[in-house]
This record gives C-alpha cells, structure tokens and sequence, in this order.
C-alpha cells in the first residue's frame, strides 16, 4: 500500500473512532409563553431543531396560569411573555432575566 494510501486510511480511521466515541446528546429547550406567538413558533421550531439536533417542548397558556406554573416551582428555559409581565415576575423572584431580547414592537420580550 503506497503512504499516501496509508495516511488515508489512518485519517479516515481515526476520524471515524471520534466520532463514534463523541458523547452527542441534543437538549430539551422548555419554552413558556402566552398563546399569540404560537404560530410564529410553529414555524420555526422544526426548522431550528433540524438545524440544532435539539428538541423544543413548548407551553402555552394564558398568563395567569404561567404565573402560577412558575409560582409553584416550574421550570423553564425561555419564557416569552409581555415585558411588564416578565419586570414583575423578575421583581416577585419567580425569574431571573439575565438576558432579554425585546421584540421589535416592545410588547414582548424573551428571557433565557
């Protein structure tokens, strides 16, 4: 077998070993939110999770119903819910908003 051949085959064989020893596990993303995003969601979440490998579980209820899901201890990994909604959930300690990506018309935004 020429080198060349052999390096090859060396490359490929060392490259097929890490990827069969790579631990790949996709994430779980919990988004809560109120019902009118939902359709916009609908869209791009097949898109993002084929893109990602990641699944994307969403909740939508009305308002008072999150507040009291997040009262009672749940956990979530993005909530997207009026701005004032998401001030006073932060200010009652229910969330921490160390990120929040207002929405173009400033009536929403996300927190992660």
């Amino acid at each position: 077998m020429p080198m060349i051949g052999f390096m090859r085959l060396m490359a490929l064989a060392t490259a097929v070993a890490m990827v069969t020893t790579m631990s790949v596990s996709a994430a779980e993303i919990h988004v809560m939110s109120g019902g009118a995003p939902k359709e916009v969601f609908a869209l791009l979440a097949p898109k993002f999770e084929q893109q990602t490998g990641n699944k994307v579980k969403f909740t939508y209820a009305v308002i008072t119903e999150l507040r009291e899901k997040l009262g009672a201890g749940a956990t979530v990994d993005v909530l997207v819910l009026p701005t004032p909604v998401l001030d006073s959930l932060a200010k009652d300690g229910k969330v921490r908003a160390p990120t929040a990506a207002p929405s173009s018309a400033r009536s929403a935004s996300a927190w992660w």
